[in-house]
């Protein structure tokens, strides 16, 4: 069987082995397409909990997202932030600029 269709039941939760995951959630991203890129990444780490590559890319992503949104969504911008270094703790990019928007916010 064609390894896309193939899959496993975690927690109740269907989800398809897709090699290609990463590959496809970074095209996703790179249209604008944050949730569905994350969505795409959250069903592969079910599958590999410990796949970095994929951890790594969904911290991207979700920084990618928080960049998008802080113009006209700060708040929802810190929760991708926060996402972002949850996800890939090793990935300091997310930490720091989440430090630069709390010290802009509380700056006369």
């Amino acid at each position: 069987m064609n390894e896309i269709l193939q899959g496993a039941r975690v927690n109740g939760i269907y989800a398809p082995f897709q090699g290609s995951a990463p590959a496809h959630a970074a095209l996703l991203a790179g249209d604008g397409e944050f949730d569905d890129a994350i969505a795409l990444l959250q069903r592969r780490l079910v599958v590999d909990p410990k796949d970095s590559a994929a951890r790594s890319l969904l911290a991207d992503v979700y920084y990618r997202k928080a960049e998008s949104l802080l113009p006209r969504d700060r708040p929802g911008a810190m929760a991708a932030l926060e996402k972002s270094m949850r996800a890939y703790p090793a990935e300091s990019r997310a930490a720091n600029r989440l430090k630069q928007l709390n010290r802009t916010a509380i700056a006369p």
